[in-house]
């Protein structure tokens, strides 16, 4: 699965939770790769960099450790699928 919210404050820390879930229930998730640290919706991005975010999406670990918070108990075994 992956996921593409929105990259502000409020878009991560739901995408925390629904990551949460997805992984608990035995499926892989990588997050669409907005390649900027601005806080943007999919639809602030042309269609290029769309196809551009999801093409190339990353792991929820690397995800976590570029935007991610701990504000809620971390995903099980979310250190152990991750590769990246």
């Amino acid at each position: 699965v992956i996921m593409f919210w929105d990259h502000d404050d409020a878009g991560r820390e739901a995408l925390q939770k629904v990551v949460r879930r997805l992984r608990n229930a035995g499926l892989i998730v990588e997050i669409a790769n907005y390649e900027t640290q601005e806080k943007l919706s999919p639809d602030d991005l042309s269609p290029e960099q769309v196809l551009r975010a999801v093409r190339k999406p990353i792991s929820f670990r690397k995800w976590m450790r570029q935007y991610g918070t701990f504000k809620h108990q971390p995903p099980v075994g979310w250190d152990q699928q991750s590769k990246g």
